[in-house]
């Protein structure tokens, strides 16, 4: 894949840009879209909601590692190793009793560190395949401060 000179989609096949100057990454990335813009500094925190998810947790993590500034594991009361393999794997984990997704998801968003500039919220079974990472690294720096989102389309 060629180096960019700039955010459009000519280089990157997997990139679409939107009227509204937003991106969109392709197909071949990842799972979910849902990484949005929280205040504007300098990193990537992703949100991870888990309850017994041993088996996922450390290869999301691993997917992530790379352009991560910060990852919160939310935990709803895992009774296997989650909390364990996630601070092993430098996550920071807080505990929140579920009552919903919705919930969750915006009780998650209160515990962002003040330097979250954007978000990126995947669930423990989902990891970023390492062609979106290198996007993420490379586009997100000079996204627009208007750009209000970016969706990443399921695989």
């Amino acid at each position: 894949m060629p180096r960019r000179t700039g955010p459009d989609s000519t280089n990157y096949p997997a990139l679409k840009k939107n009227n509204d100057d937003s991106f969109a990454f392709g197909p071949e990335c990842l799972d979910r879209p849902t990484m949005t813009p929280a205040k504007r500094g300098s990193g990537v925190t992703i949100v991870i909601l888990s309850k017994n998810e041993e088996r996922h947790i450390a290869r999301c993590l691993d997917s992530v590692a790379s352009f991560a500034s910060h990852c919160l594991v939310i935990d709803s009361g895992s009774t296997d190793q989650t909390v364990d393999i996630a601070k092993e794997k430098g996550a920071e984990v807080h505990f929140n009793r579920w009552k919903n997704y919705a919930t969750q998801f915006n009780w998650a968003l209160e515990q962002l560190p003040e330097e979250t500039e954007w978000v990126l919220r995947l669930d423990a079974d989902e990891i970023v395949t390492p062609d979106l990472a290198q996007q993420i690294q490379d586009l997100l720096p000079d996204l627009s401060a208007k750009t209000k989102g970016v969706y990443v389309s399921r695989r």
